[in-house]
Parts: structure tokens; sequence; C-alpha cells
């Protein structure tokens, strides 16, 4: 770790620790809720629930090497990482073992993992409770929270400090199907907010947010993935790895499309969809910060671009980044007003 890093992660430290001793002071109720999560992450630490996770990784990462061969697959590339597979092996593994919610409240000074617990208390609606049907209640959750994970995907691409967050994911420059994990803890926490606290709102129930965790946990894996299945007339519904690969792509064709999570309806909905001959055979952005750094850094950095963006934002009150997309529709259009005016001024 550089002397750099070093200081920043004690300056981090240093001030997450002052929010909580004044939380403790002033908002005696949350920090005993605090408390609370962090002791409930250790007694429902479930080791079968953990080797289930595992093997169920253990199967897809076999079922890769069958189709796309040693050379490519992810199990080779975890056990022999790059700096950006170790970046998908460091986050996966505390995914796996259900410590990620310990970071969430590091990384949001302990306050965003209490919220939805309390709010189902006050405004919990139960939607579905009128139905014993659980494969109907699946499909319905399923359907709601894919929609909910579009839009919050396309505003984290869209809004510029939560871009600089959500980078940390597309910074991946080789897929392993850990890549699906690799996931900043701050927009874990912004999940919470945004995706998991309207559902509980809406009164989603455990069992199906259980069965939907596990089916999406499978198809995430092969997403992240360089298996070349389109899934043929099931892509038309299903979000395909090569759809997903294109979302990754830093080809300028690329830009700003397949948002979907697990379905393409939304996308070809709102017009996001990309479905064009081009595919790319490379993933990860062009102004990459992370891919050269040690874990640590890779989750420092976004964490202080984004106050950073944040505070761009407060002074010149533009939220709204120019996506990449509209940005070379921009530049387009900036040389052929150039060229018309250069024509004008030659015929006059």
């Amino acid at each position: 770790m550089s002397d750099s890093t070093f200081k920043s992660l004690l300056r981090f430290m240093t001030a997450n620790i002052a929010v909580v001793l004044l939380g403790f002071l002033f908002f005696p109720t949350h920090t005993m809720a605090v408390g609370q999560c962090y002791s409930t992450v250790f007694a429902n630490f479930d080791p079968i629930y953990v080797l289930q996770r595992i093997s169920l990784l253990a199967v897809c990462l076999l079922i890769e090497w069958r189709f796309v061969g040693w050379k490519d697959c992810s199990l080779r590339k975890l056990l022999w990482p790059s700096r950006s597979a170790m970046h998908d092996l460091v986050i996966g593994t505390i995914n796996l073992c259900g410590f990620a919610i310990i970071l969430f409240l590091f990384f949001t000074a302990n306050v965003i993992p209490v919220l939805p617990a309390s709010t189902r208390e006050l405004v919990g609606i139960e939607w579905t409770s009128r139905t014993d049907n659980l494969p109907l209640q699946i499909v319905f959750w399923f359907v709601l929270r894919d929609f909910v994970l579009y839009w919050f995907h396309r505003l984290l691409h869209e809004f510029a400090f939560a871009w600089e967050i959500h980078k940390y994911h597309h910074s991946a420059t080789v897929f392993t199907m850990l890549t699906a994990s690799r996931v900043h803890f701050l927009e874990r926490a912004l999940s919470h907010v945004f995706v998991t606290l309207p559902l509980v709102m809406l009164g989603m129930p455990g069992e199906p947010f259980l069965a939907i965790t596990i089916l999406n946990d499978a198809l995430s894996r092969f997403r992240h993935s360089m298996v070349n299945w389109g899934f043929g007339w099931f892509g038309w519904i299903v979000v395909s790895p090569i759809a997903h690969r294109i979302h990754h792509s830093y080809l300028p064709e690329h830009w700003d499309v397949n948002y979907g999570d697990s379905l393409t309806i939304w996308d070809r909905l709102f017009g996001t969809y990309y479905g064009g001959g081009i595919l790319n055979s490379e993933v990860g952005v062009t102004d990459n910060l992370i891919d050269n750094v040690d874990v640590i850094s890779g989750l420092l950095i976004p964490y202080a671009k984004a106050i950073q963006r944040f505070g761009d934002s407060l002074t010149t009150n533009e939220w709204w980044q120019t996506s990449r997309r509209r940005q070379e529709e921009v530049n387009v259009e900036i040389i052929q007003d150039a060229h018309d005016d250069s024509v004008a001024r030659r015929a006059a």
C-alpha cells in the first residue's frame, strides 16, 4: 500500500469514527440499531448457506470451462489473477461470505443498512400477502425488481458522481464469474436506498426474495463470462452474456446501452437496447484508474472521486453528466456546424 493510500484510508477511518461518536451522542437509538446490525452479521453467519453459494459458483465455473476452454475460463483467471481479477477475487469472497454489510456500514457512516428494516415497520404495504401462490409471487417481484434495477443502473451511468462509483465495476479489464460481485460498497449502499428500500416499502416477502437472489446469482455469473451465448429467441426476453458483455464494452457504438439486469424488455421499451452485429472481445473503460492499483486503493479512489464530483455538482448545479453517446453526437454536430460555416464563408 502506498503512503498516499494509507493516509487517505487513515483520514477516512478517522472521519467515520467521528461520525459514529457524534451519532452515539445525539442519536443513541440509531447507534443501538447499528450495533444490532454488526452483531446480526456474525450471529446469523450460516456456513451451510455460504457453502451452497460456493457450490453454485463452482458449478457455474465448470460449465463455463466446458464451453470456453481453459485459456478463457474464469477458473484459470482466478487461480492466477491479474490486477483486475484480484479485485474480483477479494470483493467476491467478501460477498460470498456475507460480510459485505460491514463495509456498507463503514462506507456510509453506519446509516444505510438500518433503513429498510426501520422503514418496513412504518410503511410496509404487503401487496402480495393476499395470495399464497409462491410462483406467482416470485414472478411478480422478479419483474418489479428488474424494472427498479433497470432505472437504478441507468441512473448510475447518468449521474456524474454515481458514475464514479459504478465505474469500479466497469473498470474490470477481464471478465470472471466473480466480476458480478465486483461492486463498490458505496454502490451497494445506494442500492439499499433506491432498490431494496422501495421493494421493502411495497412489502416484498422473504421467500420470493430468497428465490430471486439464488436465480439472479446464477444468471449474473454467466452474464459476466466470455461464453458466446446469445440465447436465441430467449434473448429477446432474458439478458444474455453477449448482451451484457456489450454493455461493458469501451467501443463507442456500445456506450449507454443494455442496462437491463435480467430482462431485456426495459431496454427495448425505453430505447437503450443494442442488438447490432458488432461484438466486443474486450471489456473496460477508457479512463481506467483502477486496473493498476491494489484493492484498497481501488475502493478509495471511486469514493474520493464521487465526493469530488458531488461537490462540483453542488457548486455548478449540474448533476447529469452528458452521456458518452450524446457527447459523441454533440461533437459530430459541432464539427458539422463548423464545416457548414466554412462553406458559407467561402461561398460569400
